[in-house]
């Protein structure tokens, strides 16, 4: 036994019992921080899983979309009533894209009419392009954008129809995807259901 007196020697106990003994707060704290951050990270992993798997679901449903031949005599009369539509002045194909140009188009907002303007529409039917489809406005652009929910790029954020415009497509769908597009550029909202890159207001109304 090392040389100390038995005063220290108790001293020296006592300290060394309640040192062993002291509630560790700051590592109880530490742990706990760290058990909720990995939670937290647990929960982000599990949400971008059922992400995945929606996607991958998706897309094996555009697989088997795509594997379906359509009937050339059905497509010809769907071409047709296409050249039909009311707000359509010109239709072209361009490789894999379906070229469309429309009549003027208004957007009826809050009882009133504003004029926002004709517009290309070209629709990707090639899903290796990365985009599905681009509008471009050629005859009232305000400050370099096309359309209240449409960037300066012609990529629109495409909002309630993200999801079945891309099955439209791989459908072989493309008459009724022109279609959505269309109604697409006659329609505004800015809520919390979608927010708009510019607002209507800087569009002229029409009277």
């Amino acid at each position: 036994m090392i040389g100390m007196s038995r005063d220290k020697f108790v001293i020296l106990r006592k300290k060394y019992a309640e040192l062993c003994c002291k509630p560790r707060y700051s590592e109880i704290k530490k742990t706990s921080d760290q058990i909720t951050e990995l939670e937290d990270r647990l929960g982000k992993y599990q949400r971008a899983i059922i992400e995945h798997i929606r996607e991958i679901n998706f897309k094996q449903e555009m697989i088997e979309a795509l594997k379906i031949i359509p009937d050339l005599h059905s497509k010809e009369i769907e071409f047709d009533k296409l050249v039909e539509h009311p707000d359509i002045e010109n239709i072209s194909i361009d490789g894999e894209s379906v070229v469309v140009f429309t009549k003027h188009i208004d957007i009826e907002y809050k009882n009133k009419v504003y004029s926002i303007g004709k517009f290309i529409i070209q629709l990707s039917t090639d899903a290796r392009a990365g985009w599905v489809v681009m509008f471009k406005n050629l005859s009232n652009t305000i400050e370099n954008c096309p359309h209240p929910h449409i960037n300066s790029h012609g990529m629109p954020c495409l909002g309630n129809i993200q999801e079945c415009l891309p099955h439209m497509i791989g459908a072989h769908q493309y008459a009724a995807a022109i279609s959505v597009c269309i109604q697409y550029l006659k329609s505004y909202s800015n809520d919390n259901d979608g927010k708009p890159y510019h607002n209507i207001e800087y569009w002229p109304i029409k009277t």
